[in-house]
C-alpha cells in the first residue's frame, strides 16, 4: 500500500512539473542592436499572444554588460554604450517594477522603438504614455532616483555573471545557443515546440499552418554585444 502510495506522489510530482511552463529568461541592454530587433520582433509577437504565459514564463532583465561597483553606500553603474545606456537600463527597470507585466512588456517595447528611432528617453516615455494610453508618469522620477538605482542593481544580481554576449537567452535555467538562435528568430514556436505539458494554446494549434517570419537579415548579420 506503502509503495502504492508513494509511486503515486512521484507522479503526481512528475506530472505537475512537465505542465509548468518553460522558464524563459532574456539578458539585455537598452541600447544594444540585436537586443531592440529581438524586442521588437520575436518578444513583441510573444508578448501578445493568448495564453503564451501558460507555456513559457518570460523574464527580461535590463542589464547586459553593465558593470557595477559600490561606493558610499551607493551603487555605480558603468555602461557598454555609456551613460545613456545606464539611464535606459534605469528606465525600463523602473517600468517592470512600477506596472503588471504585459504592460510593461509592451511599453519596453515602445520605449525601445522610439529610442532606436531617435528619441531620447524622457522623450520616449512621453510618447509611449500617449500611444499606449499607460501612465509612465512615475518612470522618470524613479530612474533619476532611489528606486532606480535598488532596480538596476536588482537587474545586475538576476544577470549572469558567466553571460558572454547580450541578448542572452537562458531556458530553464541553461543557456543553449541552438535554443537562443529559435527563441530570437520566433519565440512563440520554440515554445510551441519544446513545451512538454498538456496545456494546449491556440497558437499552437495554427503554428504549424503558419509561413515562417521572413527578415531583411539574418540574426547572424546582428552583432551581438560582446
Amino acid at each position: 500500500m506503502k509503495v502504492a502510495i508513494i509511486a503515486s506522489f512521484l507522479l503526481a510530482v512528475a506530472f505537475a512539473a512537465s505542465s509548468d511552463p518553460l522558464q524563459i529568461v532574456v539578458l539585455t541592454e537598452s541600447l544594444c542592436p540585436a537586443c531592440n530587433d529581438f524586442v521588437a520582433t520575436s518578444f513583441l509577437k510573444a508578448i501578445n499572444t493568448k495564453d503564451i504565459e501558460k507555456i513559457a514564463n518570460i523574464t527580461i532583465v535590463p542589464f547586459g554588460n553593465a558593470k557595477e561597483t559600490q561606493s558610499g553606500g551607493h551603487y555605480i553603474f558603468t555602461c557598454q554604450h555609456g551613460a545613456d545606456e545606464c539611464y535606459g537600463n534605469a528606465i525600463l527597470n523602473c517600468v517592470l517594477n512600477q506596472k503588471d507585466k504585459k504592460t510593461a512588456h509592451n511599453a519596453i517595447v515602445c520605449l525601445e522603438k522610439k529610442r532606436t528611432a531617435g528619441s531620447q528617453w524622457d522623450a520616449a516615455v512621453a510618447a509611449c504614455t500617449q500611444e499606449q494610453g499607460t501612465d509612465l508618469s512615475q518612470t522618470i522620477a524613479c530612474a533619476n532616483g532611489p528606486d532606480g538605482e535598488k532596480y538596476v542593481h536588482q537587474a545586475a544580481q538576476n544577470t549572469d555573471k558567466d553571460h558572454k554576449y547580450v541578448p542572452w537567452i537562458n531556458v530553464n535555467g541553461v543557456h543553449d545557443a541552438a535554443a537562443e538562435r529559435q527563441i530570437r528568430s520566433d519565440l512563440v514556436k520554440y515554445a510551441c515546440d519544446n513545451y512538454k505539458g498538456s496545456v494546449k494554446i491556440d497558437a499552437c494549434k495554427t503554428q504549424h499552418k503558419s509561413q515562417p517570419r521572413t527578415y531583411a537579415h539574418t540574426w547572424d548579420d546582428l552583432a551581438l554585444d560582446i
